[in-house]
């Protein structure tokens, strides 16, 4: 039975096919987090691996500002909370909170695109609530 994104299959929840596909390249202990997650809620993978040309698209429509961005490696996914509500900012930052808990329970090092320097969320420049990436230290 298909509820939101989530497959339900004896009540555990799991990713939808589109949401799987776009699983295929990213680093694994983005996906063992973007698998966790999803046992406590609802989401969807936006994104994962990027080709050159889908960034330089993405930066010409001003959804990204760089064409070093962790996608190109699959070091980044775009993880969202579903049903997607582009407007409830405040969902998805408590989204945001829940993926890098777990994240950190997990001992796997996560940036997120709401919190770009770890410091006021509200003086971001630009908020990608979506994003979250291994940093490159952390390769």
């Amino acid at each position: 039975m298909l509820v939101g994104d989530c497959e339900h299959d004896d009540l555990m929840p799991s990713f939808s096919k589109q949401s799987m596909e776009k699983l295929h390249g990213v680093d694994s202990r983005l996906q063992d987090l973007a698998f966790k997650v999803v046992q406590h809620w609802d989401c969807k993978v936006i994104c994962g691996l990027r080709t050159e040309e889908q960034q330089r698209e993405l930066v010409a429509a001003g959804k990204s500002r760089t064409m070093n961005s962790r996608h190109l490696t699959g070091h980044a996914i775009d993880l969202a909370p579903y049903p997607i509500d582009w407007n409830d900012i405040g969902r998805f930052k408590w989204f945001g909170g829940i993926v890098i808990a777990n994240a950190q329970l997990m001992n796997i090092p996560i940036r997120w695109g709401g919190n770009w320097d770890g410091g006021d969320l509200e003086k971001q420049q630009f908020n990608d609530f979506v994003h979250f990436e291994i940093p490159k230290w952390a390769e």
